[in-house]
């Protein structure tokens, strides 16, 4: 987009609003306002292994994606590395990644979803409004934050108004060394926060940390 308009570019439709893949590396997207895309993710970042691009012989770096709208999505928001770190695939990794200032609404799957994140991340300053409302069976959260994340700090970003029975406002299945402070989740529907990291996950030598704190959970009714 253009930092001097709010939203420099419109999408509308199609199956991704946004494709970052096939080897591409050190990309930013910003000031960009998607909507009603079909059967896909609005933005999709990551090589798939099946593709020839793995953790032995590429790492994408230097992801930037900040100030940009999403509404009415099919699926993901953002989709952003494969999604099993540990699948025996070699997904490749992806290093010094920041998410920040991004509004997403109306959004069929997760709203954030990252895998294979590895070093220096930092999602902040988000805002994801009525997410998972596709009602799938795998896909209910706000932040679905798979294995792979680690070495990564969540922090200031806005929750609201989960669509599915069971829908979770932060679930974390990484690797540990993160942290998660200074965020809000109002009415998830399901659980506000979900997270685990054992031993067997964790490769994060003698420092497979989570840090949870100073945060702001909010709901309504018996959840």
């Amino acid at each position: 987009g253009w930092d001097a308009e709010e939203y420099g570019i419109l999408t509308t439709g199609g199956q991704f609003c946004v494709h970052v893949w096939e080897g591409s590396n050190k990309c930013e997207i910003d000031h960009i306002e998607s909507e009603e895309n079909n059967n896909h993710a609005c933005y999709s970042i990551k090589s798939d292994p099946s593709t020839g691009y793995n953790r032995n012989n590429f790492v994408m770096q230097n992801v930037f994606v900040h100030h940009n709208y999403m509404h009415e999505i099919a699926q993901e928001g953002i989709y952003m590395g494969y999604w099993n770190y540990e699948s025996g695939e070699d997904a490749h990794e992806i290093h010094n990644v920041r998410v920040y200032a991004n509004k997403l609404n109306n959004i069929g799957y997760d709203g954030i979803q990252l895998g294979c994140t590895t070093m220096d991340v930092e999602v902040y300053g988000n805002e994801i409004r009525n997410y998972a409302t596709a009602k799938h069976q795998y896909h209910t959260a706000g932040f679905q934050l798979n294995t792979g994340v680690m070495n990564a700090k969540f922090y200031n970003n806005y929750v609201e108004d989960g669509s599915a029975g069971q829908s979770i406002g932060i679930l974390y299945h990484g690797n540990g060394a993160t942290e998660f402070f200074n965020n809000v989740v109002v009415n998830a529907g399901g659980r506000s926060i979900e997270m685990s990291c054992d031993d067997q996950r964790s490769n994060v030598p003698n420092n497979p940390y989570l840090r949870v704190y100073h945060n702001t959970l909010i709901t309504e009714g018996n959840n």
